[in-house]
């Protein structure tokens, strides 16, 4: 079983390149295609100091840059942490400060922003890094590092951060996969026995009635 991030991009890449890994907008990336744009977007990444332990934020919207940083975060051992689309300056100058950013990868530029050393706005800088030479070292760590960081709602008080590691998060989602697979596979065996039974049934009236 993967227990890694890194690790599920690199097996699927090898054990079916050509399927897709994500679909947007009646466009496909292959899972090859996404290994290697996540190894451009990692060393990109990796060209402002971005490495092992180091926090990169994200505040963007359900598309395949989101993804692709993700996984890059992952394939250099630093910690994703995702930032729920509606904050603005006070709340992301408090979440960004208490997690130590280092990277803040966002649509566009918020102003007044403070904390990240590097603000790369999705239109303009994300593109350049994205662009880099693939990553020819991936340092993935184990399943028990922090992969993620995520903050509670702060309903009474302050969000507070609640780290994650790799293992817990893809064993989730492995069996979330293997309860799909196990559903289709009871109820594919379910029909089966069905429409065994019932010919059984027509079978054995057919006899009755030549019987009789």
């Amino acid at each position: 079983m993967t227990h890694t991030l890194w690790g599920l991009v690199e097996g699927r890449a090898r054990d079916a390149p050509h399927a897709p890994a994500v679909f947007f907008e009646k466009q496909a990336i292959s899972n090859r295609e996404f290994r290697q744009r996540v190894l451009s977007l990692a060393r990109g990444l990796a060209s402002l100091g971005v490495g092992r332990g180091d926090v990169v934020a994200a505040q963007l919207p359900n598309i395949p840059e989101y993804l692709l940083t993700y996984a890059a975060v992952c394939a250099l051992g630093a910690t994703l942490q995702p930032v729920h689309m509606p904050y603005r300056r006070a709340e992301l100058n408090h979440l960004l400060g208490h997690s130590g950013a280092k990277v803040f990868v966002c649509v566009s530029r918020v102003e007044g922003l403070e904390g990240p050393e590097h603000v790369i706005q999705l239109a303009s800088e994300f593109a350049a890094l994205a662009a880099a030479a693939p990553l020819d070292r991936v340092r993935e760590g184990s399943p028990e590092d922090r992969f993620l960081l995520l903050y509670t709602s702060g309903t009474t008080d302050n969000p507070k951060g609640v780290p994650h590691a790799q293992r817990g998060f893809l064993a989730n989602a492995m069996g979330l996969q293997l309860g799909e697979i196990f559903q289709g596979w009871f109820l594919g065996n379910l029909i089966v026995s069905v429409i065994g039974a019932v010919i059984l049934i027509i079978i054995v009236k057919l006899v009755r009635n030549r019987s009789a």
